[in-house]
């Protein structure tokens, strides 16, 4: 896990409810029409901009490091727990997130979506880069443009190589999931 300089070191060590929650807007040329905005960042971080109780309320919000202040996972319009480990490893849990990508994926075209997805870890790097990537790769963005995306939103994003190879669809090949 490579660690945020931008980290306040007040909150290194703070309580849930004392972090103050950031995250960049992903800017998707191809998801112009696409009602819903999708948002990626981190509990412990200062990369991006401030997300509160108000930006939350019609918004979903993933969180997978477990992490999210419990009053913004309380007026979050709908919070998603899918926590897993930020480690050079295949997610044991990646069936699960590739679920969750595809329903979110499919919502975010109907009538009901939401005016924001926001995609949060820990440092905003990883695990949110990951479900971020897949997210945008299930609407169709290649993942070419979807790490170019991310990167430039969030510098040293997927910096972990086994999530940057399950965007691009390695190892594991088409089923990009690790196993042959």
């Amino acid at each position: 896990m490579t660690l945020d300089p931008s980290i306040p070191s007040h909150l290194v060590d703070a309580a849930p409810e004392d972090y103050e929650p950031r995250a960049s807007r992903l800017l998707v040329p191809a998801l112009q029409g696409l009602r819903t905005e999708v948002w990626m960042g981190g509990v412990h971080t200062a990369l991006g901009e401030p997300v509160g109780s108000r930006d939350v309320r019609a918004a979903w919000v993933v969180d997978c490091a477990g992490e999210m202040p419990p009053a913004l996972a309380r007026d979050a319009g709908r919070h998603i727990p899918r926590v897993f480990a930020d480690i050079e490893a295949v997610p044991g849990n990646l069936p699960r997130i590739r679920a969750l990508v595809e329903e979110l994926g499919a919502a975010l075209h109907g009538a009901d979506a939401p005016a924001r997805v926001y995609v949060m870890c820990k440092q905003g790097l990883n695990r949110s880069g990951l479900v971020s990537a897949l997210l945008l790769r299930a609407l169709g963005t290649p993942s070419s443009v979807v790490l170019e995306v991310i990167r430039a939103a969030r510098p040293g994003a997927l910096n972990n190589v086994t999530f940057a190879d399950l965007v691009a669809g390695e190892p594991g090949g088409a089923r990009g999931d690790g196993q042959n």
